[in-house]
């Protein structure tokens, strides 16, 4: 619910927490819009290349003074989980007692980090990744204002685009991007280090990666491979794949390295399918 974002009187205090590429620095923007800040003051830095106290107390030195038009001031603090403990204890200061006219808004991936003190004078916001279904909107909205037709291909590169990106908006951008200079679907899923492009063996690596209730994924990816008609080898390297790329930007590694460990082992073709299901069975349904 985004009403307290966006009323006539916010607080003065924003955090927006969430995975990589969810949207939080976009949000602030439009916090910051919304309140007819205008675009000279709108300040935004990153932290992880300003995170000294030197630094937090240059940025907020001018925020007390008032602007000439009358626009409030805005500072947006990417990843500030990697200030140092100095610099928090130089923005707390302000955060205690904000001028009227001043807003600050932090964004981070690691709330963990971000000092109790700080929290308790914020009003946080857990930004979740986005579902397919919005995600497929956004690319395709997104298409349709750089003038590309959306045509049963096109759509077949936003399906695609958008379930390499696992819900995370700026990724399946970035994906589309990268996909609409391909030649083909075909070069596009390659692209994208997947063993096998059938439609049916992304869906169970995506599946897994995304992880969930252990009897519910076992039946789901039974169904899954009821469909595929691929050899069991070329199954097993695009879940390694599939899942190697992800874990290079996962927070929590644990159940993708499970997942990585359980299909390590070459496949035989002679057992045809039963090497995927037992490891299924071990990944999904053992202790």
């Amino acid at each position: 619910n985004l009403s307290i974002l966006l009323e006539e009187d916010p607080p003065h205090a924003f955090l927006l927490t969430g995975p990589s590429g969810v949207g939080k620095t976009t949000l602030a923007r439009i916090i910051a819009k919304h309140q007819k800040c205008d675009d000279n003051y709108i300040k935004e830095v990153d932290a992880a290349t300003n995170s000294g106290v030197d630094a937090i107390r240059e940025l907020t030195s001018d925020l007390v003074y008032t602007t000439l038009t009358g626009s409030p001031k805005f500072l947006i603090i990417d990843e500030c989980h990697s200030l140092s403990k100095n610099a928090w204890q130089a923005l707390l200061k302000i955060l205690e007692e904000p001028p009227p006219h001043v807003y600050f808004v932090l964004c981070t991936t690691e709330l963990g980090k971000v000092p109790k003190t700080i929290k308790s004078r914020c009003t946080h916001y857990q930004l979740k990744d986005l579902p397919d279904e919005e995600l497929e909107l956004m690319v395709c909205s997104i298409a349709e204002q750089e003038g590309i037709e959306i045509t049963d291909d096109v759509l077949d590169q936003v399906d695609l685009a958008v379930k390499e990106a696992l819900g995370n908006g700026r990724q399946a951008i970035k994906n589309f991007e990268q996909i609409t200079k391909c030649k083909s679907l075909k070069e596009a899923t390659e692209l994208f280090g997947y063993a096998d492009g059938s439609k049916e063996v992304v869906d169970l690596c995506r599946l897994l990666v995304k992880g969930g209730d252990p009897m519910k994924l076992w039946g789901q990816s039974v169904k899954i491979l009821n469909r595929i008609e691929s050899p069991p080898e070329s199954i097993r390297l695009t879940i390694v794949n599939y899942t190697a790329k992800v874990l290079l930007r996962a927070d929590d590694p644990t159940q993708l390295l499970a997942i990585l460990e359980e299909f390590s082992e070459e496949t035989n073709p002679s057992e045809k399918m039963a090497p995927i299901l037992r490891s299924l069975g071990r990944l999904l349904l053992t202790e």
